[in-house]
Parts: C-alpha cells; sequence; structure tokens
C-alpha cells in the first residue's frame, strides 16, 4: 500500500470515528432503545453505524433532534 492510499483510510477511519463520537448521546440512545425494544452498549454501537450509513442529512437530523 502506497502512502496515499495509507493516509486515505486513516482520514476515513478518523471521520467513521468523529460521527460514532458525535452519536454518543443520551437522547439517540433512548430513540435507538424504543426503537429496538432495547439497546445493550454493542448493540447502541450497531445502531450508530447504521445511521451512519443512511448519509450525512439523515445522520446530521437525527444527531440533531
Amino acid at each position: 500500500m502506497d502512502r496515499q492510499r495509507f493516509w486515505q483510510l486513516v482520514a476515513a477511519q478518523q471521520a467513521l470515528w468523529d460521527r460514532m463520537a458525535d452519536s454518543c448521546t443520551n437522547p439517540l440512545w433512548a430513540a435507538a432503545y424504543v426503537i429496538n425494544g432495547g439497546r445493550s452498549d454493542d448493540g447502541f454501537d450497531h445502531f450508530r453505524g447504521w445511521l451512519i450509513a443512511q448519509g450525512c442529512e439523515i445522520f446530521e437530523r437525527a444527531v440533531a433532534d
């Protein structure tokens, strides 16, 4: 792997972790709990990963609410 590709991967991973951190809120946890009938720590991580995968607009609206 060349350096440019390596740093692109690092940047993409950082972007994911930044969004995971932004979405680690009590209101979002409560929403995930209600939507899914309960949430474990891992389940909440999976929910946030799914939410991120829905795209910027949906993610940002969900985190803002």
